[in-house]
Order: C-alpha cells, then structure tokens, then sequence
C-alpha cells in the first residue's frame, strides 16, 4: 500500500515546492518592480546626501546670499539646485533656499556653464584687476583659464588655456555655452597695427580693431575642437545652444550668426530683420524645456525643425513718431521665431502687459506641433515685469498673457539695512562693472524663478504658482561683540540676537536669543551678566541674562550707534553714535523687579572738539563703524575726528600736510540719507574719564588712508590701520609706539590685539586670517577659509592657540578653536616691504 502511494507523495511535494519556487520568483519580480519605481535622487537630494563639497560649518541660516554680488543664476536641469555666480560658484536648494556648498577656484570667476546634465561645470577665470583686464603687455600671467569641476564633490576635473594670437594687445571673454559634452567660449580680441609677419595670410595685418573668435572644446578634459576666426568685423556678444535643434546661436544687439556643431561652420549670419523689428535690438534667447516642431512645406516638401525663440527689445536711441503709438512702455514681451536652417524670421509678436479688447494682438503662430500628450499644446515663457512687480506666464502659441502673480516680497526693514550697511563699505569699492548683472531666470520642472540685480548679495527666489519668496536671504552677521568669560553676542540680518558659549568641543551652545529689530551694535557687560543691543534709532536695549528678561530701554540721540559698552561694578553704560558723539547712561543700583523694565536718559554727551589752529567752520559729518572703538569697561574711546575736507593739487593726489601732523580718512559729510564717503583731514580722538581729549596723529606715509579703528578690552592699547596694510599698535598708557606691522594686505575688516602673547590676528574680507608677531613684525600662521566673506572677528587665548569666532557677510558664524599654535607657527618675512616707493614730492 505504501508503494501505491509514494508517487503521489512525490507528486505532491514537487508540486509545493514549485509553488514555493513561484512565490519566491513572485515575491524577487515584485521586489525589483518596485525597485526599478523607486523615484530617481535629485540633484539636490545626491549633493546633500553625499556631502563632499566643500563648505564651511556656520552657525546661523544661510540662505540666498552671495557675496559681493551675484552676476549670473542657472537652474541645474532637474531644477532641483540653483547655481549663483559671483566671485565664486555657489549651490543652493530650489525647493527651500537652503545653502549646499561651494566651488572656489584660484582666481574669482567671471562666468560658468554646465555640462553633463549639470553634472560638471565650466567656468571662466576673471583678473583681478578689472582697470588692466586684459592688457597682456603688462600682465601676460593674466591670460584666463577654463576650468570643469565635478558638481559633487567641488573638485577641479581639468584645467584648459585659452590659445591666444600671437599679436594680440587685449583679450577679453565675452559668453560661454555647453551642451551635453561640448563647451564654447566667445572672446574679443584687440591687435596692435603692426604686421604680424608670423601670420601672414591673416586679415588681421595692420589693424587695431576688435575681432570676435569662437573656441570649442570637448568632454571633461575640454579637448580642442574648433578655432574659428570671424571674417569681418563684428558685435558678437553672446553665445547660446538650443538643445531641441543643436544649433549654437551667436549674437549681438542687432547680429545674428547660427554654427552648426557637427560640420564647424558658420551656415548663416544676418546683420538685423525688417519685419516689424527693423527699429528692435535683440535683448537675449529663451531657452524652454518642452520640446516643440515647427512644420514648414517649400517647394512641395515638408520640413519639421525647433526654431530658436529670440526676444527684442526697443532700440533706446529710436525716437517714436508724434502721432504713432510707443509699444515698449505697453509691451511685456516682444519676441520671434527664427528658423535655424536660414535666420529667416518666421513669425513676430508683442505681448501686452494689459489683456483685452482692443489691445495690440498678431495672428498667432502656425504650424506649431507639440511631441508627446495631446494636452501639450501650450508654450509657455515666464516673465518678470518690473512695472508691475509680478511675475506674468505668456502663451507663445496664443501671443496672450495668461497669468499674473504680483511678487510678495521680503521684510522691507532688513532689506534696507543691508542696502545701508553696503553703502557703508567704501574700503571695498571695486571699479570693475561686476555689479551691473541684472538676470531673470525660471525652470518649469521646480517651479521657481530667480532674480539678481547685481548691486546686492541677495537673490530673489520665487515661487512661479503663487508669487511667493521661497525664503528670505539670510546669513549676514551685521554685529559680534567680544569675547567675555568665554561667551559672545552676536546679531544675524539686523533682528536676530543672540548670546553664545564656547564650548570645549569647539562648539556654539546658544544659551539666550531675542529679537531686536534694527540693531546696529551688540556687547556684553564686563561680567557677562548683561546683553547690550544698540539701534539705528540711536537708542539701546539691556537684557538681563539671569533673568532673560529686558530690564533697561535707553533713549539717546537719532543717529545710528555703533558701539556700546556697559560696567555693572560702575553702573554705567556708553554709546557712540556714527555722529561721533559719546553718549553716557547711569543704571539704578538697585535691582529692577522681576518683569519690570526701566526706561532710562542718557545723563551725558560728548562730542570731541577740534584742535586749534582750524578756523574753519564746523561742519556735519559720520563716520563708519571701523573709524571708532569703545572699550569694555567704558572707560576709553576712540574715534576719527574730522576737521576740514581733503584738497588735490594739480595732478590730481591727494595734498596732505607733513606725517605725523594729520591724518586722512574717508567720511560721509553732512546727515543726508544717501552715503557719499570723501576725504578728510583730522586724528584719532581719545577720551577718557576725567582726562583731557588726546590726539592721535603718528607719522605714516603721506597718502595713507585710515581703515580701522580699534582697541584692546582693557583700553591699554590702539589699534590703527591703513590702506597700504600697514598697521600700528600704539600702548596708549605709556604713550609709545608698540610695533609698526607692514602686512601687505587689502580690505582689512577687523583686527585683535593680545598683548600677552604679542600676537595680532588680522581679517581680511575674502576669508584669509593671518597672525603677527608684534615683536618680530613677522606672520605666524596663515588660515584660508572656503567662500566666506569676513565682516568681524572675536578672539580670545586658548590652552595652545587661539579659538576665533568669525562674524560673515553671507554665512553667519564660522567658529575655528585652537588655531595658530606655537608648534604650527612659521616666522615669514615677507619678500620686500609693501610699502609706497613714491617719495613726497615726485
């Protein structure tokens, strides 16, 4: 009976194993279906996941802030990172703003592309000295550079010079453009007259006149494709490449010129269009997304293409006719169609700002076709109209304005400290034309338009649906007191004050934060027990961190204070205003009551007076916060005095008196709002309680700018500093000289002095620290940070070292502990002193 069995048996368990097989099959299909859904990363999401690219670690939000100035913004293809472009590369999220890092090269950029589906990008290197740009004759280690960094990880892939012709007297790049794997690079150049006998078949002999060249190169390592020399005198400005039709597009104010990738060549060029547009220049290309054709029968056949999308704008020097109508003041988008085979145009059209019977409208274009779902049948441009401040969609099939969302913008009382505090800064003047960038750029795939106007670190980020700012720029360290028993105070975009404790980690632990609107200044008192907020209002806040309340409101003057101090052992409190006026409160010796606050006077002001021996008149002035200084215990005060404006004598320099008399700075004369900074004559002022005004006038070089203002904690010493980066530290209680430091350095922001360990830390605005040796005059230690912006510097001693806290422009608080210790410190002497070798006289 068992043996009639055992096949069934057998039979049976074969039969489940298959169906265990079939389940696991089942079950491993499933798994990879959904594995093969699972949504792609971002290229946002991979960035910030992978986290290799270089940033610094800050404490504070970072958003949408790059300084000195953006000059150019690019959605990455997903739309998903924005790129902004100023003297660096940086990477932001699209969705919230936030920042992911950055790529600095070795020199600041001057403009950037992307490849590989955002994957590397090219960037152009720029001089730094924007009044020689160019003149090879005198700088020939200035010639620019190509360069491709791998959007990940920040890292320079390869490195491509520019091949430039042997005679040229000037060199210029004027655009850069990509694809997928190619990237082109238009420059202008300028020849001296000379026969160029190594070149003797080019049109270019014995001409000084400007010539465009179009350079090409391949993939990553950017591999020489083409040089292509224009053959007639041009204004080619632009480059731009339609990746629908693969045509690269070359164009000026009122040229037109298409090169075909595959063949090298230039297949058609047009000096400008009569078809309505004969009295339009052309403003720029717009690039979209959504693939779309063009259907064209010549000659019996039928030819399908993606023409380019070319926006005009009015040409400023034509004056309308009297009994004609101005479209341009009417028009919000004036644009074209151009076929990429001819340059012919194909199709003309003006898109008014108000929609309606009556209004300008043109037959919409013909023969469009829209590959993919039928429902995409729309073309759609997004445009930011200024007049309006709204950000409208325009339907290039019906040439019809289909949406308009008026822009809600960001708190205007931040806004317009920052734009201040910018006018502020004339020790960083640069006449070099890069903060004329105005760009306005959109991606239909994130939804979002961005915005820079050039004259501003921000960036405007907007929402397409719905008009709103995605996040408001932030990350600017307006004020950061010094240290105090290991902690610090300072105020992030001008509302955000906060006291911070430096821990051993090397950490910020935030232990009080408030709001303090408008705030211009920041201090501890000398025990830590009390936080000092100044206004632009010109009055004051006290906070008392025990109780983490506010106990005192201090009323003063009506100028902006920029410094303020406070002694609770002497109940007093000092301000000084950009008036240069010291302002003095008394505080109650009593303790307020828990929840009261006291509204208190200043019981004192003082204004230094000016010496004898100027007879001229009294005049308004303000100084800048780094032309003075108070100390913590409110005992000592610094500050620039101005007594009479600057003359020029006959060749144009500055007409000083003999060193050691007077001093040189550059203040904003009169109360005005707008900020004009010129130079004038005066000394630093020192006050002391219950002693009378001291001038300060050491013998510098003759044309020596003064820069900065400050001193110790203890009021013991001063610390002046010029514009030849020469720096002085003078012990104000022996009335010596201390050292005289040449360090050759530039847009000094902030200096410490720790008598001590004889050491001066010096900030300069593009993120370099150095340490002195006020003994030896020789630098110890140099620190580089990665794209930070430096505004203040605080500093105390540590076990071996120091631990500096940096206050930045565009990313809030950098900590670095432990830095510059003995061990690591290396005496340079630099080369040759850097100092003016014009004599007095010559």
């Amino acid at each position: 009976m068992r043996a009639r069995h055992c096949p069934t048996t057998f039979i049976s368990a074969l039969l489940s194993l298959s169906a265990v097989w079939l389940l696991i099959l089942s079950g491993a299909h499933s798994a990879f279906a959904i594995e093969a859904k699972k949504p792609q990363l971002s290229l946002a999401d991979t960035i910030q996941q992978q986290s290799q690219i270089p940033r610094e670690q800050f404490y504070g939000e970072v958003k949408l802030m790059h300084a000195p100035n953006p000059m150019d913004v690019q959605f990455s293809e997903d739309g998903s990172v924005l790129f902004s472009q100023a003297e660096t590369i940086r990477l932001w999220r699209s969705d919230t703003g936030a920042y992911l890092g950055s790529i600095a090269g070795p020199a600041r950029f001057s403009r950037f592309a992307q490849l590989n589906h955002s994957r590397w990008l090219v960037t152009v290197d720029d001089s730094e000295a924007d009044d020689q740009q160019g003149w090879y004759y005198s700088m020939p280690q200035l010639i620019p550079c190509l360069r491709v960094w791998d959007v990940h990880t920040g890292k320079c892939l390869a490195v491509r010079r520019l091949r430039v012709p042997i005679n040229v007297e000037r060199l210029w790049i004027n655009s850069i453009a990509t694809s997928t794997d190619s990237t082109w690079v238009l420059f202008g150049s300028r020849f001296v007259k000379e026969k160029a006998e190594q070149e003797p078949k080019s049109f270019l002999d014995g001409s000084s006149d400007d010539y465009c060249f179009l350079a090409g190169f391949q993939g990553p390592n950017l591999t020489p494709t083409c040089d292509l020399e224009f053959d007639e005198l041009s204004n080619y400005r632009y480059l731009n490449y339609n990746s629908h039709n693969g045509k690269l597009l070359i164009y000026g104010e009122t040229e037109l010129a298409c090169f075909d990738p595959d063949s090298q060549k230039i297949i058609w060029s047009t000096s400008g269009y009569q078809q309505g547009v004969k009295h339009d220049e052309i403003k720029g290309i717009i690039n979209l997304e959504q693939p779309f054709q063009m259907e064209l029968t010549e000659s019996g056949k039928k030819r399908t293409f993606t023409p380019f999308i070319v926006q005009f704008e009015s040409n400023s020097l034509y004056k309308v006719p009297a009994q004609s109508v101005d479209f341009s003041r009417l028009t919000l988008l004036n644009w074209g169609l151009i076929d990429p085979s001819t340059g012919k145009l194909l199709h003309h059209d003006l898109v008014m700002r108000k929609t309606g019977p009556g209004n300008y409208k043109t037959p919409k274009a013909e023969n469009l076709k829209f590959p993919g779902p039928k429902d995409a049948n729309k073309l759609n441009a997004w445009v930011y109209d200024k007049q309006e401040h709204a950000i409208k969609a325009v339907d290039l099939v019906e040439a019809w304005r289909v949406a308009s969302k008026p822009v809600r913008d960001r708190t205007f009382t931040i806004r317009k400290a920052r734009g201040d505090a910018l006018g502020e800064r004339w020790n960083l003047e640069r006449d070099d034309l890069r903060d004329e960038a105005y760009v306005q750029t959109w991606n239909s795939n994130s939804g979002r338009m961005c915005i820079i106007t050039g004259y501003t670190p921000e960036i405007d980020l907007y929402d397409l649906s719905t008009g709103n700012t995605i996040a408001q720029p932030s990350g600017t360290v307006n004020a950061l007191s010094r240290f105090t028993s290991g902690k610090l105070a300072a105020s992030l975009d001008w509302n955000d004050v906060s006291v911070f404790d430096l821990k051993a980690e090397g950490s910020l632990q935030r232990t009080f934060n408030t709001k303090a609107l408008q705030n211009s200044c920041v201090a501890l008192s000398v025990d830590a027990s009390q936080l000092l907020v100044g206004e632009i209002s010109g009055n004051a806040g006290v906070w008392d961190l025990s109780r983490r309340s506010k106990v005192f409101a201090l009323e003063g003057g009506t100028e902006k204070l920029l410094r303020i101090a406070g002694n609770t052992t002497r109940n007093s409190i000092a301000a000084l205003d950009q008036d240069g006026t010291l302002w003095r409160w008394q505080t109650p010796k009593a303790p307020a009551k828990p929840g009261e606050m006291q509204l208190l006077r200043a019981h004192s002001q003082k204004k230094p007076k000016r010496p004898e021996g100027y007879y001229l008149n009294e005049f308004d002035y303000r100084i800048p916060r780094s032309l003075c200084d108070l100390s913590a215990n409110t005992e000592l005060y610094l500050a620039f005095r101005a007594y009479s404006a600057e003359e020029e004598d006959n060749y144009g320099e500055l007409s000083l008196g003999s060193p050691g008399e007077d001093l040189i700075a550059r203040i904003h004369e009169g109360t005005g709002q707008s900020f004009y900074f010129e130079y004038k004559h005066g000394a630093v002022v020192e006050l002391r309680a219950g002693q009378p005004q001291k001038q300060i006038t050491p013998p510098v070089y003759y044309q020596s700018q003064l820069m900065q203002i400050r001193c110790t904690a203890d009021g013991r010493f001063a610390i002046l500093v010029f514009d030849t980066g020469q720096i002085l530290i003078l012990n104000l209680i022996a009335g010596t000289l201390e050292a005289i430091i040449p360090t050759g350095l530039s847009e000094i922001m902030d200096v410490n002095y720790h008598p001590q360990q004889q050491t001066l830390l010096v900030a300069c605005f593009r993120g370099t620290i150095t340490a002195w040796n006020s003994d030896t005059f020789l630098r110890t230690g140099l620190l580089q940070l990665n794209d930070a912006r430096l505004e203040h510097l605080a500093s105390q001693p540590a076990a071996d070292g120091f631990d500096l806290v940096l206050g930045t422009w565009d990313t809030g608080l950098i900590v670095k502990q432990g830095v510059f210790k003995k061990a690591d410190q290396k005496p340079t002497r630099l080369p040759a002193l850097p100092f003016p070798v014009k004599l007095p006289g010559e």
